[in-house]
């Protein structure tokens, strides 16, 4: 356990793999849990990077790192062979005179893990956030955001490697060039985005993901907002595959939302019609009504849908089971990385008993009336029952009040009367009910 505090580098003396000087290499297997981001910050101090995982396994979590300069790698560098699994820590402030900025892997069997991490305003050459050079990366609940470059992938940059991103967000990224939420690149490289959102990022080309080379593949997701002169939510600058199901793509301003057209998985929504969608369930010049990037529960910002929006049940049937949030998608799913969870008031059950004959004159007992309500203990009190109206056309009605349960109109022994109270007490009364006619 490495208790809260702020813990600042002092040796310094130029890079080496041994712990001597500079940053704090990792040269086994090791376990590093803080006392939480806000509390417990590793500040390498510009003496080289914070982290350097040079073998083995590091597992850190409830940490901040921060102040790394370095070519590569300046929060932490993921050597070959090693593995870097980091949850629930930011990195940001850092700096990579190549590529980057927050986090690197060094090659093929380098292993990147991130789980409820944020990547924020860090800066490279390339590779702002996070670049993978041949290794892995699997980003989970994760937020990339305000990173800048001077050339390519200013949030994420995958060359010749592989990303999974899963209820990720990539924002406000920012290059004078290509890919200024995600870069793909190179033969074999492969990228997947699932229940995920690109927004507000700006480039050139590709504002919020530029494709060089590789596959893409986008899955109930959002890409929104982004800015570039020329394919302002995606690029592609070859004709390797791109295939998007089940994603929204609008509101991208400087250019049109992508520069080509796409492969349609279905299901997809384009606020105009240069993704070229022609697949099952494809909406083209779409009305998204996206609100704001904003908090809307879960770990990462999300553009949450308005009413009127052409993605509400709109999405494949067989999208994920819970949105970027991780709120369930409901009945038929949204399009995009958002769900509209809209609470409808489910209308109360009265339960009567048949026919029955009475004595005039004389007080009947009326078994089994009840009602039932769907909404009762569902969260929402404004939809839970709590009123119930009787009354008789030719004579009277008396009930005896069980537990909280009031007469809110009328009165009782009458014609007409109103129970307010729970679903229980209201039925505990009903259960009393007695009705008797008029005389002749």
């Amino acid at each position: 356990m490495l208790p809260a505090g702020y813990y600042t580098l002092t040796r310094s003396g130029g890079d080496e793999d041994n712990n001597v000087r500079g940053d704090l290499d990792v040269r086994d297997s090791l376990t590093i849990t803080g006392a939480g981001a806000e509390t417990t910050t590793i500040d390498a101090n510009s003496l080289g990077r914070v982290f350097h995982v040079v073998s083995g396994t590091l597992t850190m979590s409830g940490v901040t790192l921060t102040g790394g300069t370095a070519s590569n790698g300046a929060g932490v560098s993921v050597a070959d062979g090693a593995r870097l699994n980091l949850s629930q820590s930011i990195v940001r402030n850092n700096t990579a005179s190549q590529g980057g900025g927050g986090i690197h892997t060094a090659d093929t069997g380098a292993v990147l893990v991130l789980d409820q991490v944020q990547v924020r305003n860090n800066s490279a050459d390339y590779g702002g956030g996070v670049y993978v050079w041949k290794g892995s990366l699997t980003a989970t609940d994760t937020t990339v955001d305000g990173n800048t470059v001077d050339k390519w992938g200013a949030g994420v940059y995958v060359e010749n490697g592989s990303a999974s991103l899963t209820r990720v967000t990539s924002s406000n990224n920012s290059t004078p060039l290509q890919g200024g939420g995600l870069f793909l690149e190179g033969n074999g490289a492969t990228l997947s985005v699932s229940n995920s959102t690109i927004s507000g990022n700006h480039a050139d080309e590709g504002g919020g993901i530029y494709v060089w080379s590789g596959t893409l593949s986008v899955d109930s997701s959002t890409i929104a907002n982004n800015t570039a002169s020329f394919g302002s939510g995606l690029f592609f600058g070859g004709a390797d595959p791109a295939t998007l199901t089940s994603t929204l793509v609008a509101g991208n301003n400087g250019s049109s939302n992508s520069n080509r057209a796409i492969t349609s998985g279905g299901y997809n929504l384009d606020s105009g019609s240069s993704l070229g969608l022609s697949g099952t369930g494809d909406i083209s010049n779409g009305a998204a009504q996206l609100a704001a990037l904003a908090n809307n529960g879960g770990f990462t910002q999300t553009h949450a849908l308005l009413a009127g929006s052409a993605a509400i049940n709109a999405g494949n049937p067989a999208a994920p089971a819970t949105d970027q949030r991780g709120q369930a998608r409901i009945g038929t799913p949204d399009i995009g990385a958002y769900e509209l969870s809209i609470t409808v008031n489910a209308t109360p059950v009265n339960n009567v008993p048949g026919a029955q004959s009475a004595i005039e004159d004389s007080w009947l007992a009326i078994g089994g009336i009840s009602v039932t309500d769907a909404d009762q203990g569902g969260g929402v009190t404004a939809h839970e029952l709590y009123s119930v109206a009787l009354s008789v056309s030719n004579g009277r009605l008396e009930v005896t009040l069980a537990g909280a349960a009031v007469i809110t109109a009328g009165t009782n022994v009458s014609a007409a009367l109103t129970l307010g109270g729970s679903q229980s007490d209201i039925n505990a009364t009903l259960a009393t009910l007695r009705y008797q006619g008029l005389p002749d």
